[in-house]
């Protein structure tokens, strides 16, 4: 049976109606996760996203659907990693423009990667290679155009046609992000005040086209002008876990089903929230124009989940 990566392209619509809970919008956005924990199902993804187009990857190769992640726009086209396979598809007529797997050992290859974005300069592929220890970049139709050696752990574009990278620290000490230009050198560091803990897992990723860091209740963001600072906060009450250190693991495992462990991804004036609680496994879409809860759906954990639903018109 053919398989298509639906891609969803495009912003939140108006607010909508009524919500579990509708806190009042302080500075930032605060969106009440512990007030929305049993919420029950409600809205629509046709209400929230605008349909633009599907993707059909099996028409270059049928490995490609397995797990495919999107990761970026450039121009007319969408950037896609699925694992250690960059590809690249026109969005108006659906062709690939680029499908590569440079997995090797040679000085234009690499080991295993990371994450992978599109040069927000030049649509270049630019991606972490966390086993080889080095950057290495690609033009959009797959030719290799460079390595960069990185003692870091994470790369993030900011839109600005700049990269945001972390790199190690020793538990309790302060989390930096370096600033790098398009061709990686080092143009600025930026020392934040949240500490390192190990068994907390928080990487740079970008959100609206900044660098940003989720810790705890809060999402911060590296601004153009290098500051870093709060931008969506998450109301967890009870829910929220301590910061364990490396040694508390069995503590931490023992305490897992008390707290609330979020992903958290957006664009726009839209938030998606998906954790797993209460044996359940949970989607939300949160506006961050007004902080309402926009939809939910709840599964058993235990359940084979095939999807959510998504209905084009025509």
């Amino acid at each position: 049976m053919k398989q298509c990566l639906k891609v969803l392209i495009g912003g939140a619509l108006a607010a909508m109606s009524c919500a579990c809970s509708k806190p009042e919008s302080p500075e930032i956005p605060t969106l009440n996760i512990a007030a929305n924990i049993n919420c029950e199902n409600k809205g629509s993804l046709n209400d929230i996203f605008d349909f633009k187009g599907i993707l059909e990857p099996e028409l270059t190769d049928s490995t490609l659907l397995s797990y495919a992640d999107v990761r970026g726009i450039y121009g007319d086209n969408i950037y896609i990693q699925e694992d250690n396979r960059l590809m690249v598809f026109n969005m108006a007529d659906g062709k690939c423009v680029s499908s590569i797997d440079r997995t090797g050992q040679g000085p234009e290859d690499y080991v295993m990667l990371y994450f992978a974005y599109p040069s927000p300069g030049n649509g270049d592929w630019v991606a972490w290679d966390i086993r080889g220890h080095k950057i290495v970049r690609y033009k959009p139709d797959g030719e290799f155009a460079g390595a960069y050696p990185a003692d870091i752990e994470c790369i993030c574009p900011d839109g600005n046609n700049r990269w945001a990278a972390q790199k190690n620290v020793a538990e309790g000490e302060n989390q930096v992000i370096y600033i790098y230009d398009d061709n990686f050198v080092l143009t600025d560091s930026i020392e934040t005040p949240l500490k390192r803990y190990f068994m907390t897992v928080n990487r740079i990723f970008p959100f609206n086209e900044q660098p940003s860091l989720p810790a705890g209740d809060t999402l911060y963001v590296v601004t153009p002008q290098n500051k870093f600072t709060p931008a969506v906060a998450f109301s967890l009450g009870s829910y929220l876990s301590p910061n364990y250190k490396e040694n508390e693991f069995d503590k931490m495992i023992a305490e897992r089903n008390k707290y609330i462990y979020y992903s958290f991804f957006g664009a726009g004036k839209v938030a998606g929230i998906i954790y797993q609680f209460d044996n359940k496994r949970t989607l939300q879409f949160y506006s961050l124009a007004d902080n309402s809860l926009l939809f939910s759906l709840s599964a058993p954990a235990d359940e084979f989940f095939e999807g959510f639903t998504f209905e084009p018109e025509g």
